[in-house]
C-alpha cells in the first residue's frame, strides 16, 4: 500500500466550497494527478449541499462539537452538525484504510482548520482551536498541516 496523503478537496481545485468556489493550489493538484493525495470534503461526503449556507462552530472548537459542548451552524442557525460528524468519520476512514500520515487542510474551515477556526459569528473573526476532522485525524497519530 503506498502513502498517499490527505487533502482538502478545494485545494486540489474541486468546487466544493459553500460558494461552489473552490481554493485551489497548483502544487497540491499536481500531486493529485500523480496520485499522491486523497481528496476529501467532510461538508460534501456528510450530505451538505453546493451551493450552501457558509458554517461554523458556534461554542468552541471541534472538540468541543466531540464532546457535545458546541454545535455546527449554517448562517441562519441551522444545525448541520451531524452532517459534519459524518463527513469527518468517512474522511477519518478513507486516512485508515490508506494508511495516511499526513494530511494537507484548509485553513480556517469548522472541518479542515487547523490551529485557527472561524468563531462561530460569522463575522470573519478566528480563534485558536482545531477543526473537526483535523482532531480526528490528530487524535489517531496523523500529522495536519493547514493551507
Amino acid at each position: 500500500m503506498s502513502r498517499k496523503f490527505l487533502v482538502s478537496a478545494c485545494l486540489v481545485g474541486f468546487n466544493c466550497k459553500y460558494n461552489a468556489g473552490n481554493n485551489l493550489v497548483p502544487a497540491i493538484r499536481k500531486h493529485f494527478r500523480r496520485g499522491d493525495c486523497i481528496p476529501v470534503c467532510p461538508e460534501l461526503v456528510g450530505g451538505l449541499a453546493v451551493p450552501r449556507p457558509r458554517i461554523e462552530i458556534s461554542g468552541g472548537d471541534g472538540i468541543s462539537v466531540f464532546r457535545n459542548k458546541a454545535r455546527i451552524v449554517n448562517v441562519s442557525g441551522r444545525d448541520v452538525t451531524r452532517q459534519c460528524i459524518n463527513g469527518t468519520a468517512y474522511s477519518l476512514c478513507l486516512a485508515l484504510r490508506y494508511g495516511v500520515r499526513h494530511a494537507v487542510l484548509k485553513k480556517n474551515s469548522p472541518c479542515c482548520g487547523k490551529g485557527r477556526i472561524f468563531d462561530g459569528t460569522f463575522n470573519g473573526r478566528v480563534i485558536r482551536g482545531n477543526g473537526l476532522l483535523t482532531c480526528a485525524l490528530l487524535t489517531h497519530g496523523i500529522k495536519v498541516s493547514s493551507l
